[in-house]
């Protein structure tokens, strides 16, 4: 589940506002649209962009890091998970 969670991730984030708000929703929508929870989706992010699964607010921290950082951080994710 991961890979589909963090390939879907990739296809939308780098369409969306790095704010918390317009993250929010693009990523609660999507995991809408893979039939998943919300806390299904957050989670292989949240790992990704942190390396931890207890970690900062997931919004936050993607508005810290930045889109490009996240991007990145995503995509090495899903190369060692592929």
């Amino acid at each position: 589940m991961a890979v589909k969670v963090l390939t879907r991730a990739a296809e939308i984030l780098p369409n969306v506002e790095f704010k918390h708000d317009p993250l929010d929703q693009a990523l609660r929508t999507a995991a809408q649209d893979l039939g998943v929870k919300a806390g299904q989706m957050f989670q292989p992010i949240r790992v990704a962009v942190c390396g931890r699964k207890n970690a900062p607010p997931l919004f936050e921290t993607l508005e810290v890091l930045g889109k490009e950082k996240t991007l990145q951080r995503v995509g090495q994710a899903l190369l060692k998970i592929s």
